[in-house]
């Protein structure tokens, strides 16, 4: 490997394309698909990803949680529609507008001052309502709450009200019972707005897991910020579109010492040798974005395809228990995600040992690790 760089990431955009045409023929040809990228697209680099879903695969429009985000898609040259999902500060409004920005509302004053900065540019400002089904985020409730708001909004010049959201809390688990309730309160929401006039275009509330699970939800879009990454998070049936995770993570061993039992090592005394031990020293901490956790929890790396348990993460080194694996070398590759011979690693055997949500492992990556595309 010519390019420096301690630790590689290699996204495949093939095996991208290959799950998307699996959403899509799960979703139907009249439901659009708009994917997420939020967090540097979960660590899979926004850039190169969002390109490669408008060329390759067909995408229109994009979403991401934060206006910065979608300066970065701008900056790139992305003309593709770009959604920010979450709630958005007053200043950064000015470049939403100038940039056509579709936003979310879900307060009266924001969309006031949206209008007015849509009037004075002489633009329109799309918004789409942002209904609270029972997450408790961002939104407004059915009922009182949102008739408030369509009073507020309503009269303003400016804007148009292009669609209406909402965002479950735990589509994943096996009891399906509370997605059903923030359904039908998004009926509910969407027989309110429907009462006052308004058409949306665009009607969409699914999130990863509801994508595969609620295809009432679908309306004419969806959105899915793992699936298409390769990652189904659903607790009742494992992987049913058949897709492949996309991202490999590698490293190299630096170091190998021998230790004997009862001897100590790393910051603050942190490991004892219960025997005598072969310890492998590789190039990556949690300065990479390889979080400190797995280091307490069992967490462990691929070493010629045999697991090798983690001692403890430092920020830019991280110690290995090689002892059971007698072949390896100083120079050999070590998997930190992905494949090694039989065995595999990926987020969702992190999330596994830990308290973390699997997704916690992916958009922690940092920007140092070099990632390599390959189609």
């Amino acid at each position: 490997m010519n390019e420096t760089g301690n630790s590689f990431i290699t996204i495949d955009l093939a095996k991208i394309k290959s799950n998307m045409e699996k959403i899509r023929n799960h979703v139907g040809p009249d439901v659009e698909i708009m994917p997420v990228l939020k967090a540097n697209a979960c660590g899979h680099g926004l850039i190169r990803t969002s390109d490669w879903l408008v060329k390759e695969c067909g995408i229109k429009r994009l979403a991401v949680a934060q206006v910065r985000e979608a300066e970065q898609l701008r900056r790139a040259g992305s003309q593709a529609e770009i959604m920010v999902l979450g709630g958005v500060p007053v200043n950064n409004l000015p470049y939403a507008v100038q940039e056509n920005l579709i936003l979310p509302v879900f307060r009266t004053q924001d969309a006031a001052l949206l209008s007015a900065l849509a009037q004075e540019n002489g633009r329109t400002a799309r918004v789409h309502i942002k209904i609270d089904t029972g997450l408790g985020r961002i939104g407004v409730e059915k009922g009182e709450q949102l008739e408030e708001l369509l009073d507020g909004i309503l009269p303003l010049k400016g804007l148009e009200i292009e669609g209406v959201f909402t965002h479950f809390g735990e589509a994943e688990v096996t009891d399906p019972e509370f997605t059903k309730i923030q359904i039908s309160r998004f009926e509910e929401a969407l027989g309110q707005i429907r009462a006052r006039g308004i058409q949306p275009r665009y009607i969409h509330a699914t999130n990863t897991p509801s994508t595969v699970r609620f295809k009432k939800a679908h309306y004419n879009m969806i959105r899915t910020g793992l699936l298409w990454l390769g990652y189904d998070p659903c607790l009742d049936e494992d992987n049913r579109l058949g897709l492949e995770t996309v991202l490999e993570w590698k490293t190299f061993l630096t170091n190998k010492k021998y230790v004997l039992s009862g001897r100590s090592m790393g910051y603050w005394r942190s490991f004892t040798a219960k025997r005598d031990t072969v310890v492998g020293i590789a190039c990556f901490g949690y300065g990479d974005g390889y979080l400190e956790d797995l280091g307490k929890k069992g967490g462990y790396v691929l070493i010629h395809g045999k697991r090798a348990p983690i001692i403890s993460v430092c920020m830019d080194q991280t110690f290995l228990d090689i002892t059971d694996i007698p072949e390896a070398e100083i120079g050999d590759t070590v998997t930190l995600i992905g494949h090694d011979g039989g065995e595999k690693i990926d987020a969702f055997d992190m999330e596994k040992l830990t308290e973390n949500s699997y997704v916690v492992y992916l958009c922690n990556i940092s920007e140092r690790p070099v990632r390599i595309y390959r189609d």
